[in-house]
């Protein structure tokens, strides 16, 4: 029983060595290639620093903060007015809150978009989501960013139109607005 013991101790030692045991911070499949932004450093720039946001959900989305007790509305619009849209949030804090302050006390908000069904956002995979953001910053043919307070808005220009990324919002809720050859949509509300 001891050389049992003892064997399975050795081989448990060989089939570990090198590994550290450490859970990696960033997601392997989340891998960007994008050939359509070569020559364009700005796009670049602005592509690399929303992955570095996408590989960090926790800390770099949801931090926008929402009124207290009241509607804020707030319109925007881009692209010589291709993108164009407003949006309103609630809260029934009696304090102003960030998304993720929300989010981690009603895991079951809900945001409503104007066209699509609405998304629970504690049914939301957060690694389907960040693949999926990042297949789309792989076939963008330009990135811009806006500096808001509590966040970056990007829009991402693709073949097929126009999809915006609001990182004031949890990244369960983006893309928060989106113009494409199919149509168009954007976050209205969440409750």
């Amino acid at each position: 029983m001891k050389k049992l013991l003892i064997s399975m101790i050795v081989l448990a030692s060989l089939v570990s060595c090198g590994k550290d045991n450490k859970v990696s911070s960033t997601n392997s499949t989340l891998n960007y290639s994008n050939p359509y932004l070569s020559g364009n450093t700005q796009a670049q720039t602005y592509a690399q620093a929303l992955i570095a946001q996408i590989n960090n959900p926790s800390t770099n989305f949801g931090n926008g903060v929402i009124g207290a007790n009241s509607a804020n509305q707030t319109c925007d619009s881009k692209l010589y007015g291709l993108i164009s849209w407003c949006y309103t949030t609630y809260s029934n804090s009696s304090n102003s809150q960030t998304w993720n302050q929300l989010t981690a006390s009603k895991p079951g908000l809900v945001y409503v978009y104007n066209y699509s069904q609405p998304v629970v956002h504690s049914s939301v995979n957060v690694s389907t989501k960040q693949s999926s953001l990042i297949s789309l910053l792989n076939s963008a043919t330009n990135v811009t960013m806006t500096a808001v307070s509590g966040g970056n808005v990007y829009y991402i220009q693709t073949s097929a139109g126009v999809y915006v990324i609001d990182t004031r919002y949890p990244i369960q809720a983006n893309p928060s607005a989106y113009q494409t050859t199919s149509g168009s949509d954007f976050l209205i509300r969440a409750y």
